[in-house]
């Protein structure tokens, strides 16, 4: 160790003794660069980040000297990174000062300034929030002094000088503080990082409860769907009433010399018909039972699905298992959706049937339609069940717009993510090439490295999965309109067998009334009894199944309430115990690191202790009264406690970081995730980001 310090001394004093010619010159001064692949940084230090090279034999222009560091200009070929809203689209600078990054983000250092109405040459670039440009003339950033030489700066031989005891501590110490200064850097790199990782996972609950908004659309859809294929069915009855009316007017003179003889018999055909009807009626019935049976498998699979993604939700580890039972239960469902269809749709056809057989057998009774008023009475239902169907059809249409643009507003989300988690990106790959680039330390360097592989690989993990959850939404998308295709095949199908079906039950009834001219004058009265009471029925009937209708979509409605109800109360439990354990896991880890950190604190006075017959002693300065500055803000823990910073405290509005805590005989842990006020000594470390308060007062707000 000492003759490590030894040589790093005796480097720095003939990197001194190279420069003092420099120091008495005037700037700016040309320079050559005399190394290979010359590292230029944002600031004069080895953690500061790299923004390009130099290569050997380069002229440069250097404008300023900082200890071993030289300033210079910056070549036009090299690029930068501004907020997007400090310039405009044609690269024009509005702001007074406007601050040129490293990197994408406030976590990157600012190395240089350009002033307003500067035009900068913006070079494409994905990244939101930001545009990437050429450096500007007037930039500068900094080189190592040791591989530049300035004109007419004298060759230096290498001195060889005896190091002083003092000389030794002095070194020793300056290299432990730059250590601690690299320690702190890679702490706060780790916590942006963090407050990246909880953005993302925001982002992530945002876009789950788009999804969900997304299934609440699709439920409202089917729903809409059932109710017009149910008005569709009354309008197809209600036309076929007015087309039977419209012929039965036309021909009702030509009926009523139709044979005394043959009504008894008409009437036994009628009692039979009516037999049939009620049989069919039975059976639709039925069929309007397993139907709804069907339904209810349907909802009961749509309920395992919303199950499946509320768990997901609650536990991210198993979100690729949850995802696949989501998905199995939503192709089950589908499933069920299609047979009840079919089912539906075969029930109609029978239903169909049946009253057609009906109508057959009833032939005697329409017959006796021959009240004009009522015909028009009954077009003009029929005029106003269409319209109702057209209403219901545009009302279809509306919802499965907005049910497609759920779809585009999921997969926007979706791709919004995915550029944040591009941005967690570039900060892990920054924080990976400051941790390579530390030369001070290799054991810092190569946990690092660690550290941001393991990021890396979690940031890759995150964009396969949301590149599957976009795949997803896009595939529901395309299933609903290939489903909203298929749909309008089967309505224009069906529509096509309505018209064959009027059509043959229009020639039946042309060549029945043919046959019973005489019987339509006698049976007029008993005719208009009969149609007032079938109408009185119909009517009770409509009135009952609205009623029924009502009062399942009321049970309905209760059901789903008591459902979401239970799935909060159910997340609301899982969080909280997901909180307590990780409340755990972080009290576990700090004591743990503050076990660490005495530890080590205890070696280090162990080693100034060996060390105490080397220390010169100095006379210390007087100290100066302490100043205790106070702020108000959210306290929260740092991933990483060292025993320089366990805390940080945050802005209550903006959610951005003030400064660095640490406790002094305060246990900060009792005040985490809690607006404070905190009071004590404040410290400004050379190349921190934020200053660090020793808290010596503490208030909750």
């Amino acid at each position: 160790m000492r003759n490590f310090l030894r040589s790093t001394f005796i480097a720095t004093i003939l990197l001194t003794a190279s420069l003092a010619f420099a120091q008495t010159g005037g700037w700016p001064r040309q320079g050559t660069i005399t190394g290979e692949d010359l590292t230029i940084r944002a600031r004069p230090g080895l953690h500061y980040e790299r923004i390009g090279s130099f290569q050997k034999g380069e002229q440069v222009t250097v404008v300023s000297q900082d200890d071993t560091w030289y300033e210079v200009r910056l070549p036009q070929r090299l690029e930068a990174y501004v907020t997007a809203d400090s310039v405009d689209e044609k690269g024009e600078v509005l702001r007074e000062s406007c601050p040129l990054y490293c990197g994408p983000g406030i976590v990157f250092t600012a190395f240089s300034k350009v002033k307003r109405g500067t035009v900068l040459t913006i070079v494409p670039s994905d990244v939101a929030d930001w545009r990437k440009v050429k450096v500007p003339a007037e930039a500068t950033a900094w080189v190592n002094g040791a591989f530049v030489k300035l004109e007419g700066a004298p060759e230096v031989e290498p001195a060889k000088p005896e190091l002083s005891t003092e000389d030794v501590i002095t070194a020793r110490n300056a290299l432990e503080k730059k250590a601690e200064e690299e320690k702190a850097r890679a702490e706060a790199a780790a916590e942006a990082a963090r407050v990246s990782a909880e953005k993302r996972a925001a982002e992530e609950k945002r876009l789950a409860e788009e999804t969900a908004k997304v299934q609440e659309v699709e439920a409202n859809a089917k729903l809409a769907e059932q109710k017009r294929q149910a008005i569709e069915a009354q309008i197809a009855q209600e036309a076929e009433r007015a087309l039977a009316a419209a012929k039965l007017i036309d021909e009702a003179k030509a009926k009523r010399e139709a044979i005394e003889a043959q009504v008894k018999e008409e009437l036994a055909k009628a009692e039979a018909a009516l037999q049939a009807a009620k049989e069919a009626a039975a059976k639709r019935e039925e069929a309007e039972k397993l139907a709804q049976a069907e339904k209810e498998k349907s909802e009961a699979a749509a309920k395992a699905a919303k199950t499946a993604e509320e768990q997901r939700l609650a536990d991210e580890l198993k979100a690729k298992e949850e995802a696949e039972k989501a998905e199995a239960a939503a192709k089950a469902a589908k499933t069920a959706e299609e047979q009840r269809l079919a089912d539906e749709q075969k029930a109609k056809a029978e239903a169909e049937k049946a009253e057609a057989a009906a109508k057959a057998a009833k032939t005697a009774e329409e017959q006796r339609i021959a009240d004009e008023q009522k015909a028009k009475a009954e077009a003009e239902l029929a005029e106003a069940a269409a319209k109702s169907a057209k209403l219901a059809a545009e009302k279809r249409a509306e919802e499965e717009k907005l049910a497609a643009e759920a779809a585009v507003a999921a997969k926007l989300a979706a791709e919004k993510r995915a550029a944040d988690e591009k941005l967690a990106e570039d900060a892990a790959k920054a924080a990976k090439l400051a941790a390579e680039k530390r030369e001070a330390d290799e054991k810092l360097a190569a946990e690092a490295a660690k550290a941001a592989k393991t990021a890396e690989e979690q940031r890759l993990a995150d964009e396969q999965k949301a590149k599957e959850e976009a795949e997803k939404a896009e595939a529901a998308a395309k299933a609903a309109k290939l489903a909203a295709e298929k749909r309008e095949a089967d309505e224009k199908l069906a529509a096509e067998a309505e018209k064959a079906a009027k059509l043959a039950a229009t020639q039946r009834i042309v060549g029945e009334f043919v046959a019973q001219k005489s019987a339509e004058k006698k049976l007029a009265e008993e005719q208009k009894a009969a149609e007032e009471t079938a109408k009185k029925l119909a009517e009770e009937k409509k009135a009952a199944e609205e009623k029924k209708l009502a009062e399942e979509k009321k049970a309905a409605e209760k059901k789903a309430a008591e459902e979401k109800k239970l799935a909060e109360e159910k997340k609301k439990a899982e969080e909280k115990k997901l909180a307590e354990e990780k409340k755990k896991a972080a009290e576990k880890k700090a004591a743990e690191e503050k076990k660490l950190a005495e530890e080590k604190q205890k070696a280090e006075e162990k080693k100034v202790a060996e060390q105490k017959t080397l220390v010169i002693p100095v006379a210390k300065p007087e100290p100066k009264k302490p100043e205790f500055p106070s702020f108000k803000g959210w306290l929260g823990a740092l991933p990483q406690k060292t025993p320089y910073a366990t805390h940080v405290l945050y802005d209550t509005s903006t959610r951005k970081p003030i400064c660095y805590l640490q406790g002094h005989l305060i246990d900060l842990s009792e005040w985490e995730k809690t607006l404070v006020e905190v009071s004590g000594p404040i410290q400004t470390p050379k190349n921190w980001t934020l200053p660090r308060l020793v808290v010596t007062g503490i208030v909750k707000q």
